[in-house]
């Protein structure tokens, strides 16, 4: 990336190859309080008048966003790095060594960078110089302070696992940051509104944007490296380790120390760590996380004492922790918690009031969080003398959880996490770490097992020194951000530093961390009258205008047919037709679907002592099988656009081929239910995607608990599922303008074995639906809220002998039940369903198919019209402003008031479009303090001096203040000239 720099007027171009973006601050009528903007600009560069900028001498290597500082909006940019790592050969890790600031409104700024440079900042008198005379010195040295990291090749503070629709469309990023991911977003001050420019952008530009990932970079804090090993016959191997620190916590204590929650749901000392493990075939993430107790505590007398002080009463603390489980088991699903405080002192009183909170957790969260109590000293783990008994005790969980595993040759995945560990130690240091590396270790010696590949003593050793590493340097973090005197002594920790600090000296450690925090609150924009710097783009915001008005130009009505279908098969593979299930009708096999969702339950049955599931043949076998079905006529007619499982769920997305490219933000994810480890096959999947820009779909498919009597455990699976399924931007079910949900919801008929099989052979669908659990369920409004379902009319499609059309004739003579089902949700009336209804014919399962065929009504966009439309539109706004060399001129002072409408919110309302009313009448538009009619395209009241276009002169600095007192001196100077007047520091 290259740095562009135009003298006057003022500007910032960031050169990426064919592409550039251009920054300009904007001086408001109302300096007070108003609220910093700069105009943005994202061209090709041949739109750039490359004769008005001269390039900086500096290494670029990113942009990390824009920040205001003492009445001054800088570009902060990447300017040292150094490759620490890859998660894979193409995706490589960097941490930062040095940044630079570039100031948008004036160049004292270069001359001072300029000065201190030839005089090098080794003289403690220059640095306090300096540091007094930039406002981002404190900045540039903790962003210089080896600890932040960044990828151009993929999004690295989104959790890995999420990133498996990447992988499955090849693509080279993860597009939409998830809301939780910014929590481990360190720059997002500054880069929350370029992330907001980028979404506004058309998705042709947007691609442009993010293809060299320069234009935008994403920083996390806290450690990275990765490591070369052999894994037998599979070559050379990566092992990585990320350990992502949290930055959103706020109040007493901030992001590290003795502290506790904050009334969001977010702890200290907050540390995420994916360990990833890279072969020619294969890759594996595995998550877990850290942190302190999530109550409200702290050490009383600022860490001076070792007696732990509680604020607040544990009913008023309880919402802050139901909200801290809330956010994780929607992340992660299941937490599982494992409690390290010591049995002794101060901690043991912590530990009781953790139990306490737990106790009275929220009665969903309780179903998906449990909680283990490892009483065991770090010495007697290291000393192998306890660590058999910890992962003996979590075994089961370990199992239960899983891990993430993607088979890179078949583009399959063959395992999925679907739970976390939540390691709580007093500090989150030392013994946290220890705790995760024995986990991590167990955990892949697992997953190779089940390859049938070697967890050998090398990797072994790897591994455990990249947890070291990872310990010492999250530990040097914390520290450092705590006191400038680590002492060491036999209370270690956090409390040992304190105490190890005699007392002549603690005036000084509280000022120094409030420095070191102040440099924090200042990069995550906290300080008091700190104000995100506002993006204006005036070429988009009026193409964004116009075309809003232009809509029905491009835009119709169509109805898409979309078939659904459900089936519990009981881990079987059936040669047989499946075609009756798909096309039911007598004349279906004409059916013109535009959309095929299929769900399986129980496609496979999970080995106990598994990690992950190695063999993916009966997903390829139905993946294969359906294709075939659906293109028996025509073998291109539809895509297997999109497949996802969860232990024994499964769901199919199949798309007509020529109108794949119609779907768009394709998005999976998953949830677990239960807690009873490899018995809790149980929970669901779903995906999320946009039909031609307009309509966004979601489709579950789900298997709740078993069990005649279980209705509540069932009510509890659906609203785990319903609240727990969360997508990028925090969106959730709901969110959605059409939900279909199916899956084997195991909800019974509450009647006799024989009075049900009566009403069945009398065909008395009716009265047998009066007695099922689920219509109760919705009647009372406990589950599946303001769904719909069709009216049943045909049998109980659950238990049969398999293969015969017997229902139940076992032991358990179980009673038949409409166990299969689908439901739909939509906005309005834009989704109607047509036909609901089981194929008996279909004998090989102890269930019987059940299928949905619904039309769904979505607004179709024209992308021709739509395209030629922006073409013009830009064009229009070009004519009226300039290109993007003129548009730095163009609206060079703006009224207060009318910035304020160049929100994205309201994009039209801009200063830079013609009043309608007057032009309507043949006048030109009023003139103002900052434009004049007569002036032509409304450019602002300006000066221009051609001597300062070539950016080798500058105005004479010695110029008098009054222009009409008589002079000698020349009215531009060369900038050499010009810096000999800048007055020096002596």
């Amino acid at each position: 990336m290259k740095v562009l720099l135009r003298k006057n007027p003022r500007s910032v171009a960031l050169v990426s190859g064919d592409y550039c973006l251009l920054f300009k601050t904007v001086r408001t009528q109302n300096h007070v309080n108003s609220k910093p903007k700069s105009i943005i600009e994202f061209v090709s560069l041949k739109h750039l008048s490359s004769q008005h900028y001269y390039e900086l001498n500096m290494e670029c290597y990113g942009l990390l966003g824009l920040i205001h500082l003492k009445g001054n909006t800088f570009v902060c940019v990447i300017t040292g790095k150094q490759e620490v790592g890859s998660i894979r050969p193409q995706e490589r890790i960097n941490v930062i060594k040095n940044v630079n600031f570039i100031c948008l409104e004036n160049d004292s700024f270069e001359y001072i960078e300029t000065k201190y440079n030839t005089q090098a900042l080794t003289a403690e008198k220059n640095i306090e110089i300096y540091e007094k005379e930039v406002p981002y010195s404190s900045l540039k040295r903790l962003l210089s302070s080896n600890s932040f990291y960044y990828s151009n090749d993929f999004d690295i503070i989104t959790s890995l696992q999420h990133r498996e629709s990447s992988y499955l469309r090849k693509e080279k990023k993860f597009r939409m940051i998830l809301e939780y991911s910014k929590n481990f977003l360190w720059n997002n001050f500054m880069v929350g509104e370029l992330i907001n420019f980028k979404d506004h952008l058309t998705p042709q530009e947007r691609f442009l944007f993010e293809e060299r990932g320069e234009f935008l970079v994403c920083i996390m804090r806290g450690y990275v490296q990765s490591v070369n090993c052999s894994i037998e016959t599979n070559g050379d191997s990566l092992m990585t380790i990320i350990s992502k620190q949290n930055c959103v916590k706020t109040g007493k204590g901030h992001l590290f120390g003795p502290w506790g929650l904050d009334d969001n749901g977010n702890t200290s000392n907050f540390v995420q760590s994916t360990v990833c493990l890279y072969t020619k075939n294969t890759i594996f993430f595995y998550n877990q996380i850290r942190g302190n107790v999530p109550l409200f505590w702290s050490l009383e007398n600022q860490l001076l004492s070792t007696k732990i002080d509680f604020p607040r009463s544990s009913e008023s603390s309880q919402a802050a922790f139901d909200k801290y489980f809330d956010i994780l088991c929607q992340n992660f699903g299941n937490v599982h918690i494992l409690d390290g405080l010591s049995e002794r002192g101060y901690q043991r009183e912590l530990t009781e009031k953790y139990k306490e909170s737990f106790r009275n957790l929220d009665d969903v969260l309780r179903q998906q969080v449990t909680y283990n109590e490892i009483n065991f000293p770090l010495d007697s783990l290291k000393n192998h003398t306890a660590d058999s008994k910890l992962l003996k005790a979590i075994e089961d969980r370990i199992i239960d959880i899983g891990a993430y595993c993607y088979n890179l040759k078949d583009q399959t995945s063959i395992g999925k996490q679907s739970g976390i560990f939540l390691t709580n130690t007093f500090n989150s240091l030392e013994k946290a770490n220890y705790i995760q590396q024995l986990i991590s270790s167990t955990v892949f010696h697992a997953c190779l097992s089940d390859l049938d590949l070697n967890f050998s003593n090398e990797i072994a050793a790897k591994h455990n020194e990249l947890w070291h590493e990872n310990g010492q340097r999250l530990q040097k973090i914390t520290l450092h951000a705590m006191s400038s005197k680590h002492t060491k002594n036999k209370q270690g920790g956090l409390v040992g530093v304190v105490a190890g600090v005699s007392k002549k000296y603690v005036s000084n450690v509280v000022q120094d961390n409030k420095i070191k925090e102040h440099n924090v609150d200042k990069l995550l924009g906290r300080l008091n009258g700190q104000i995100e710097v506002q993006l204006i783009d005036p070429i988009h915001d009026f193409v964004t205008n116009e075309l809003r008005k232009k809509k029905n130009e491009f835009t119709s009505q169509r109805t898409l047919k979309i078939f659904t279908g459900t089936f519990n098969i009981n881990g079987e593979l059936y040669e047989g037709d499946i075609r009756s299930w798909i096309y039911p009708l007598d004349d279906s096999a004409k059916e013109n679907y535009d959309v095929i969702a299929i769900g399986f339950q129980e496609i496979i049955s999970l080995s106990a002592g598994k990690m992950i599931n190695v063999d993916s043949k009966n997903r390829q076998f139905w993946e294969k099988k359906l294709l075939l079905t659906v293109n028996r006529d025509d073998p291109n007619k539809y895509t297997m656009l999109w497949v996802s499982q969860l232990g024994g769920i499964c769901l199919f997305l199949l798309v007509k081929t020529t109108a794949k490219t119609r779907i768009t933000d394709i998005e999976g994810t998953l949830k677990k239910t239960g807690l009873a480890g490899i018995a809790a096959n149980k929970g669901a999947v779903a995906i999320s995607f946009t039909y031609s820009s307009t309509t966004k779909f979601a489709i579950v498919s789900s298997h709740l608990a078993a069990g005649f009597h279980n209705v509540v455990e069932r009510h509890q699976d659906y609203k785990t599922i319903a609240k727990g399924m969360s997508f990028a931007r925090k969106r959730t079910l709901k969110d959605h303008d059409i939900v279909i949900w199916m899956g084997d919801f195991n909800y019974r008929i509450e009647l006799s074995n024989e009075d049900c099989k009566r009403l069945i052979g009398e065909k008395n669908y009716r009265k047998l639906y009066e007695y099922d659990q689920l219509n109760n369920q919705m009647a009372e409004g406990h589950a599946f809220p303001y769904y719909d379902e069709m009216e049943l009319n045909f049998a109980p499609t659950y238990k049969f002998d398999n293969g015969t059309s017997r229902y139940d004739t076992s032991e358990k003579q179980r009673v038949p039940a409409w166990t299969d089902r689908i439901l739909s949700i939509s906005r309005g009336k834009s989704l109607n369903q047509i036909s609901y209804g089981s194929v008996p014919s279909i004998k090989f399962s102890d269930h019987r198919p059940v299928y949905g065929v619904f039309k769904a009504t979505v607004d179709v966009i024209d992308e021709e019209i739509k395209n030629r439309l922006t073409a013009e539109l830009y064009e229009e706004m070009k004519h009226k402003i300039g290109d993007a060399n003129d548009i730095l001129f163009y609206g060079d002072i703006i009224n207060e008031q009318d910035t304020a409408n160049m929100a994205p919110s309201n994009p039209g309302a801009s200063n830079y479009v013609d009043n309608e009313i007057t032009l309507a009448h043949g006048l030109p538009p009023p003139s103002s303090e900052h434009t004049k009619w007569w002036i032509d395209g409304r450019q602002s009241v300006r000066v221009h001096f051609p001597e300062l276009d070539d950016g080798k002169m500058m105005v004479n600095p010695n110029l008098p203040r009054n222009p009409f007192e008589k002079t000698k001196e020349a009215d531009f100077v060369t900038i050499e000239e010009g810096l000999k007047e800048y007055p020096s520091e002596s």
